[in-house]
This record gives structure tokens, C-alpha cells and sequence, in this order.
């Protein structure tokens, strides 16, 4: 797999690196998720997106149209299990069958997670 086939980016947690993760991403033209469990974390990264898309128009970086279409791709979730779900599809339309996605408690999948590990 080329970076260039990479279409779809799950980002898990909207704090300030989530939050830019996620905003770059959706700018540089891929279908964005962030998640967060924190619905004014999730507001803060939308308020912070439409800011930074906005600033890269100012700049010159970038035209009004791709800005608008950033925003379009740029989507919040307070679902872990929608994120989960999104990095599943990710990796399977990106042909990555080296990776698992789960979600819940800890306690309950570590030994699950153990057991389904790949051990070089």
C-alpha cells in the first residue's frame, strides 16, 4: 500500500494534535472522522478546522473551494464503536490486513487482543 491510496483517516482523540491530525488530513482531500467521547472537544475541533481551513485561504495556501470541501470531509463522532467501525473500513479499502481494531474495556479484551496477536 502507497500513501496514495490511503482515502478514508480515523483520528481517536480531538485534543490539539487529534484535532490538527484530522484537520490536515481533511484538507489534504481524504474523508476525515474524529473521535471523541467529549461533545465540546468535538465543537473546539470543528471551531479549530474551519479556523485553520480559513487561515490556509488568507495565506494563499489554499483556494476558498478546496477550504469548503475540507470542511465537508471533515466529520466528528462521540462513538468509539462508529470510529472502530470507520478504521475497519479504512483498512480494508486500503488493503492493510496487518491491523485490529476493537473497542470496550480493556480488562475484558486484552487477553483476546494477546491471543490474536502477530508474533513476528
Amino acid at each position: 500500500m502507497d500513501i496514495e491510496d490511503v482515502e478514508r483517516v480515523t483520528v481517536v482523540g480531538a485534543g490539539e494534535m487529534g484535532r490538527g491530525i484530522a484537520a490536515v488530513s481533511a484538507l489534504s482531500g481524504y474523508e476525515t472522522t474524529l473521535q471523541d467521547v467529549d461533545p465540546d472537544q468535538l465543537a473546539a475541533a470543528e471551531e479549530h478546522a474551519a479556523w485553520s481551513f480559513d487561515k490556509q485561504v488568507e495565506h494563499g495556501a489554499a483556494t476558498e473551494a478546496e477550504a469548503d470541501a475540507a470542511l465537508e470531509r471533515f466529520e466528528t463522532t462521540e462513538s468509539l464503536e462508529d470510529a472502530v467501525a470507520n478504521a475497519r473500513t479504512n483498512a480494508a479499502m486500503n488493503g492493510m490486513d496487518n491491523c485490529t481494531f476493537v473497542s470496550g474495556n480493556l480488562k475484558e479484551l486484552f487477553s483476546i487482543i494477546v491471543k490474536t496477536a502477530r508474533h513476528p
